[in-house]
């Protein structure tokens, strides 16, 4: 008994030490990282710390335990379990103090995530002029509401809503994009900052590549993160291998991890009876209808600007992306996400402005995308500012007199 008990710790110890050798930041970015890059150098040094202690530990489970006035197998038992602890408590720590230091992003109670103020000249981390919600005037207050899209991968002055901005110069379009928000952050940005400020317009930017599949659990970005227990550490160690929002930080994407996205993308395309995402799209639809009721009990005039992917737009990536993962085009109906939202839109009578055609037009000639980044270039910025521009003076959707 005693020396089957022995082998046992001894296989536990020396499984502790293969596994710090085999858990290195190399093979985990190889085998779990989308672009097998991990996009922050602290990851890297994360991961060799952990993969430190295991080994310690290992060590120290194989060894004859020393002189103290614990048995060998209390000894041996007491060391994996401070050997556990100090893992979780040292990711902890490096998560806490580095994390928030390096996302675009920090965690908030309701709205799951908000900028990082510290990323962006303006205080609150908008891609905007410094905001002083007080003293907006709310007569022809306009925010505009949305993701990456809406915040923009070009300089403030080629973003496509501060050119709007400039084309109504008798309103005020404040920028309240934030990356990787979804539409049911959309209506939660648009309850906080009414409240603060009432508008009395939203631009609600609708991004068909993700929002209508990019729905994730809510209780998830309610948690305040990271907490001080093992599985959510565990949790955000497997995040920081396994993160797919990296490119969120990225200029240019490695082609292989840019055509897998392209294809998240796409796969919103698929027609009806092959979609897999219909209860991501209901889940989408469900906040669309509770941003309409809120804005319509408060006399908040909305309209949804509707943003085409790179993949409906630009035939070459297309057909790429199609050969490179042996899909059919014929399974896929590249206007249907427009179709659907347009749809539910115009049963609710709510004025939208749809890009794709414009884009799908203006792209046979020209480059509307920064490489392999899937956000629009200045070029792509300013056929969407033309675009709404125009029909939004077409349909007279700022009731006052504007000067042309």
């Amino acid at each position: 008994m005693r020396l089957r008990n022995d082998l046992i710790f001894v296989i536990i110890g020396v499984g502790l030490m293969l596994a710090a050798f085999t858990l290195n930041p190399w093979i985990l970015e190889y085998f779990f990282s989308p672009d097998r890059h991990l996009d922050f150098i602290w990851k890297y040094v994360l991961i060799l710390c952990l993969d430190s202690l295991l080994f310690i530990f290992g060590c120290l489970v194989v060894l004859p335990r020393p002189r103290l006035f614990l048995s060998s197998y209390r000894y041996k038992f007491l060391t994996l379990c401070v050997a556990l602890l100090c893992a979780f408590l040292i990711a902890e720590v490096l998560v806490r103090i580095l994390d928030t230091q390096t996302d675009l992003t920090i965690s908030d109670n309701t709205l799951g995530t908000i900028p990082n103020p510290g990323l962006r000249p303006e205080s609150l981390g908008f891609q905007e002029t410094e905001l002083n919600f007080a003293n907006l005037a709310q007569d022809n207050l306009v925010y505009a509401i949305g993701d990456s899209f809406a915040y923009g991968y070009v300089d403030y002055d080629d973003n496509y809503l501060t050119i709007v901005d400039e084309n109504f110069p008798e309103y005020n379009v404040v920028n309240l994009g934030v990356w990787g928000h979804q539409p049911w952050q959309y209506f939660e940005m648009i309850k906080r900052y009414s409240e603060i400020r009432k508008p009395k317009y939203i631009l609600l930017n609708f991004f068909v590549g993700n929002d209508f599949y990019d729905v994730e659990n809510v209780d998830f970005y309610l948690r305040q993160r990271p907490y001080l227990s093992p599985l959510f550490t565990l949790s955000e160690f497997s995040k920081l291998i396994s993160e797919a929002n990296q490119f969120l930080v990225a200029t240019i994407l490695n082609e292989d991890f840019f055509l897998h996205v392209n294809r998240l993308y796409f796969e919103v395309s698929r027609k009806q009876s092959l979609s897999p995402w219909q209860q991501s799209t209901d889940a989408s639809l469900q906040s669309i209808d509770d941003i309409i009721t809120y804005t319509s009990t408060r006399d908040i005039k909305l309209v949804v600007l509707i943003l085409p992917s790179e993949p409906q737009v630009d035939i070459t990536l297309r057909e790429t992306m199609l050969k490179r993962f042996s899909l059919e085009s014929q399974d896929f109906d590249i206007a249907r996400p427009q179709r659907i939202l347009t749809e539910h839109l115009a049963s609710e009578g709510i004025p939208f402005i749809d890009l794709l055609p414009s884009f799908q037009e203006a792209g046979k000639t020209e480059r509307l995308y920064l490489p392999r980044n899937t956000h629009w270039n200045p070029a792509g910025n300013a056929l969407a500012a033309d675009v709404i521009t125009q029909q939004l003076r077409d349909t007279n959707f700022f009731t006052n007199n504007v000067s042309e």
